[in-house]
């Protein structure tokens, strides 16, 4: 049985001159998708991602199949975890292409070579759910600024971004 999970809006306390983009408007949310089958997993994810000074939108998922439909409703980025009920980890490396956003695979196996294979299937980072209390947030603006590079993250996710940041 696939569980959807609502998506939930973590932003940050403050609407400052900081947090307002170019037209004096709150800043659009980084969409993030999350697709994970473990409930401390999603709880930490979630836990970094609000504590960021950007808003995020982070909608979660438990299944693969799940996860790229919805990533075509439209979201930013792709946290993805490697063994999923409806997928082991060559099946997840395989779907990496068909999100058709930035995949940052999110694995409990921190060897050299998953980080290898996730970026041999086309993901833009791989990271240890060991390091994801440091990391996390790091390899996300990452993945934006990189994005932004190539034009592909809203304008309005980069300016509040920027803005959060200086």
């Amino acid at each position: 049985m696939d569980r959807r999970y609502p998506a939930q809006i973590f932003t940050h306390p403050r609407t400052d001159e900081r947090t307002m983009n170019s037209e004096n408007q709150p800043p659009a949310a980084l969409r993030v998708l999350l697709v994970e089958d473990n409930a401390f997993d999603v709880l930490m994810a979630e836990r970094i991602l609000r504590r960021a000074e950007i808003p995020c939108i982070i909608t979660h998922v438990d299944r693969l199949t799940a996860g790229v439909e919805k990533a075509l409703e439209g979201t930013d980025l792709v946290l993805l975890d490697l063994h999923l009920p409806d997928a082991e980890r060559h099946e997840a490396l395989a779907a990496v292409g068909r999100f058709r956003v930035p995949v940052i695979v999110f694995t409990g196996d921190p060897s050299p070579l998953r980080t290898y294979e996730a970026g041999r299937a086309g993901a833009i980072a791989a990271l240890s759910k060991f390091a994801a209390h440091t990391e996390l947030l790091p390899t996300i603006l990452f993945a934006c600024g990189v994005c932004h590079a190539s034009g592909t993250l809203p304008t309005n996710v980069a300016e509040a971004i920027e803005k959060a940041y200086r």
